[in-house]
């Protein structure tokens, strides 16, 4: 590394590139956030081969940029910018759907398609939507919306507590959450249901990111 000094300086102009803090870098690559601080300060403990990698793959520039190698980073000069995007786990009660104790780490997208909105990734856990090629672990990429068109894949809360991915079909009086399994049984709300916010719409499903 020709100078820790601007090793550091680089990783932290890379970081600001793709709008991650040091806890949203730290916990994408396994590291605490004192960590890339400390990185950040030129102090390199720690900054090995596959660091170095997960570095360059998550800030989106290249390994010889960041040892001073290169004067030209990938990120910073790409026509094309990417935005992180937070993947989130489990939804437990009580909390906001976007929530840093769910966020379990990142995603990168065109910047092009987070327009319009506020945007996340929801890890998939279960096979009811398998018949929409929906599987267990894979990523889906969520816009926020508390709306959608019948037809539309869709997360929603039911009762506060539960978010699931199910396809919402809508009549005149009442959704239903209709799974893509024949093992599972639709699950139909009525207005008062509906009213009362027993049921809420968080989002529509834009694309699916296949665990291979």
């Amino acid at each position: 590394m020709k100078d820790k000094k601007e090793f550091g300086q680089r990783l932290k102009d890379c970081r600001k590139n793709v709008n991650l803090t040091q806890k949203e870098l730290a916990a994408t690559i396994g590291v605490s956030a004192q960590v890339i601080s400390n990185w950040e300060r030129g102090y390199t403990t720690g900054v090995d081969t596959d660091v170095l990698f997960s570095l360059s793959e998550t800030l989106n520039c290249s390994v010889d940029y960041l040892l001073g190698k290169n004067q030209i980073s990938n990120a910073l000069n790409s026509p094309k910018q990417t935005i992180a995007i937070p993947i989130l786990g489990v939804i437990k009660a009580g909390e906001p759907i976007i929530a840093i104790e769910n966020v379990e780490g990142y995603e990168y997208v065109d910047a092009n398609e987070t327009k319009g909105g506020e945007f996340f990734y929801l890890r998939v856990n279960g096979d009811s939507m398998i018949n929409a090629r929906i599987f267990d672990g894979d990523l889906v990429y969520v816009r926020k919306q508390s709306d959608v068109d019948s037809g539309d894949v869709a997360v929603v809360l039911v009762n506060g507590y539960e978010a699931t991915l199910k396809r919402v079909l809508k009549t005149d009086d009442s959704i239903i959450l209709q799974p893509e399994n024949p093992k599972y049984k639709p699950m139909v709300f009525g207005r008062k249901e509906i009213e009362s916010g027993y049921i809420e719409i968080v989002g529509k499903v834009i694309h699916v990111k296949f665990k291979i």
